[in-house]
């Protein structure tokens, strides 16, 4: 039984990862300066809160005209969204088990819209831009319901 959870889970990993790492762009997308620092999510919660907060940054970049800045807060969905139906798995995640296949499903869609936002923001297309960032707000929605809400003691 564990042997088999391990393949599971590394089979899994392996869908999530390697996909996302191998990502390669055209010789002519650079983007250079456009990194943001941040601190990789270990657990479900952190990932889901880390693409919650950079889409608010892509919404201030967009009400600014700053479309130019887009590109690195989006990597960083991209990267988040890749770990998060990985994270989801673990038991102390929140994830219902009954909810991870829309989850799963919502991460690996939020992987995909690098590219939808990044090329419309690089090109200066702020409708474009607008309407892929719609997007991802209601699949980041998804992930962020099943963040465990923190209880305080009265």
């Amino acid at each position: 039984m564990t042997h088999g959870f391990s393949c599971s889970f590394l089979a899994c990993l392996t869908w999530w990862v390697v996909p996302v790492m191998a990502q390669t762009y055209p010789p002519d997308h650079s983007h250079a300066g456009s990194a943001v620092e941040f601190k990789m999510p270990k657990s479900y919660g952190e990932a889901a809160n880390e693409a919650g907060h950079r889409l608010e940054i892509i919404r201030e970049l967009m009400e600014t005209d700053r479309l130019d800045q887009i590109h690195g807060h989006a990597e960083v969905i991209r990267r988040v969204a890749a770990v998060a139906g990985v994270l989801a798995l673990n038991k102390d995640s929140g994830v219902p088990r009954e909810a991870m296949k829309d989850v799963t499903k919502a991460a690996r869609q939020l992987v995909t819209y690098f590219e939808k936002i990044d090329t419309p923001a690089d090109s200066g297309d702020a409708a474009g831009t607008k309407a892929a960032y719609e997007e991802m707000v209601k699949l980041a929605a998804v992930l962020q319901q099943y963040v465990p809400k923190l209880y305080a003691c009265p």
